[in-house]
């Protein structure tokens, strides 16, 4: 009792991708994907669900829980996500998440994974790679000097840029400690793909 507390457990509840996604939504300088919580009865009826909601395809499909890119399927359009999804346990809930394209101009994707403690950002890696899905074993070979010089230059070149967005993120969160992967392009525009206490 009275003791000191990290990370409000009513904040940490609050942080599901589509509470982030409508939570963050109007930060000058960050896109934040539209991402809706769904659970249907079949393929057919998650399209449907889908198509109400006006949801823009690409879309990211993924079980609710599920990190690490585990079960993530990208639909280019309904016809190709009911085939996608026709495996998958009816009435399960899933995230669906508008795809925004992020490749930098040299044609190469590059994921930012930012610690923040407090009033501290931090850039903890950059996953850099030819596909839009990225994780840590996907990393291709001969990036290191690119990461290297990227994680380098960060605190000079892009933490002015995003700390007021990374600031309000923070306190709209209301987290003391957490984690933001994103992509960020040259001038520090900011698309979010999470940002939870999870990492």
């Amino acid at each position: 009792m009275g003791s000191p507390c990290l990370n409000p457990p009513e904040a940490v509840q609050r942080s599901g991708r589509d509470a982030v996604a409508a939570g963050l939504q109007g930060i000058p300088g960050v896109v934040v994907p539209r991402t809706e919580r769904l659970t249907a009865s079949g393929p057919h009826d998650l399209a449907r669900m889908i198509g109400e909601r006006g949801m823009t395809y690409p879309l990211l499909i993924r079980p609710v829980g599920a990190h690490g890119g585990k079960g993530l399927l990208r639909g280019e359009d309904p016809g190709q996500l009911e085939g996608l999804v026709a495996g998958w346990t009816c009435g399960a809930p899933v995230y669906v998440t508008e795809f925004h394209a992020f490749a930098d101009p040299d044609g190469v994707h590059r994921k930012y994974r930012l610690a923040v403690i407090g009033q501290e950002i931090i850039l903890r890696h950059v996953i850099i790679g030819d596909s839009w899905l990225l994780h840590a074993d996907s990393q291709a070979l001969g990036t290191e000097a690119d990461e290297e010089a990227r994680l380098t230059s960060f605190d000079r070149d892009l933490l002015p840029r995003i700390a007021p967005a990374v600031q309000e993120i923070a306190r709209r969160l209301g987290l003391d400690i957490f984690g933001i992967d994103c992509h960020l392009d040259a001038e520090g525009r900011l698309l979010l793909f999470e940002a939870n206490a999870c990492m």
